[in-house]
């Protein structure tokens, strides 16, 4: 029996992988799981501490909320129909996160959120500008 290398087709053309080539796409695609499925777990933990009224506003958070006539019923919408687009894992005193999500309205709005075992911080909230942002989600 002999074996052959696994292929794909690029540019119409069948081009061979190694089996190195197939573990190492195989490790990526179990870490990119592993990771998403992190994130979601992180996300429904800050969904439901919101959902339970676990969370706190600043004063500050709360002054440029009013400049920027953002109401925390919309970031509690932006928060529950939206996703993480960044993570901050490092940031202090807490991981940080930045959740892009839509209100009722259709307005779009970034919350970076702090979360630690009991509240979420919600941080700040902004409407993404366009032109820093691809699709409200990828940085320019």
């Amino acid at each position: 029996m002999r074996s052959r290398a696994a292929g794909i087709k690029l540019d119409g053309e069948r081009k061979s992988m190694s089996g190195m080539t197939i573990m190492c796409l195989q490790s990526a695609i179990a870490i990119n799981l592993f990771v998403d499925t992190m994130k979601s777990k992180m996300f429904e933990r800050i969904r439901k501490l919101i959902s339970k009224g676990y969370y706190n506003v600043k004063l500050h958070t709360r002054k440029r909320m009013l400049e920027r006539n953002i109401k925390i019923k919309e970031v509690k919408e932006a928060i529950e129909n939206g996703t993480i687009i960044e993570e901050y894992e490092d940031d202090k005193p807490l991981p940080s996160y930045l959740i892009y999500g839509k209100t009722s309205e259709l307005r779009p709005l970034h919350v970076v959120v702090g979360v630690d075992e009991e509240v979420v911080a919600i941080i700040t909230v902004y409407e993404p500008d366009p032109n820093k942002w691809i699709g409200f989600i990828k940085r320019r």
